[in-house]
């Protein structure tokens, strides 16, 4: 199971099991990672996920982590210079720079 193509995950997804494997991968394209994990749950098959969207009381899936060189991908936190940034805000972007590090435990 694949987001669709315009979603950079897929393109990496795609990439890493390339490397693993010559044969195809895509049994489905689908928009949202939600509706991705839920193909999964209901058995319709598997897929890469980024650690972030895994739920720790989920019942229906199996999370595994990869082994050896894991995909990675870079993501960005922007916003107006000139619109009010609340504190949730600001601690939304101190979560990102602390994953980025290592720092919140997944």
């Amino acid at each position: 199971m694949l987001l669709n193509d315009a979603d950079c995950l897929s393109e990496h997804t795609v990439s890493f099991c390339k490397r693993k494997s010559p044969l195809a991968i895509a049994t489905a394209r689908l928009n949202q990672l939600a509706t991705v994990l839920e193909m999964v749950r209901m058995g319709h098959g598997v897929s890469l996920i980024p650690a972030m969207a895994v739920t720790h009381n989920d019942r229906g899936r199996v999370y595994r982590s990869l082994e050896g060189k894991k995909p990675t991908r870079t993501i960005a936190v922007g916003w107006s210079a000139f619109h009010f940034r609340t504190k949730l805000f600001d601690r939304f972007v101190e979560w990102v720079k602390g994953s980025a590090a290592g720092k919140n435990g997944k």
